[in-house]
């Protein structure tokens, strides 16, 4: 699994994940679980997160 080889390399690691966040919730360092069913709602979700980690990387660039 792409996140135990990631822990051997010593690189952190995070999952966006649906529902509960099964097994890959305890295999990343920062989870980030959206609590739905709905598997169209949690990919919209982490669409939107993904778009603000953009944001945050876009502005911190703009300072260098």
């Amino acid at each position: 699994m792409a996140a135990q080889q990631a822990r051997t390399l010593h690189v952190r690691t995070i999952g966006l994940l649906g529902r509960g966040g099964g097994s890959l919730r305890h295999e990343v360092d920062l989870p980030i679980v959206v609590p739905t069913d709905s598997i169209a709602r949690a990919q919209e979700v982490h669409l939107l997160i993904g778009h603000a980690v953009c944001d945050v990387v876009d502005a911190a660039l703009e300072e260098v």
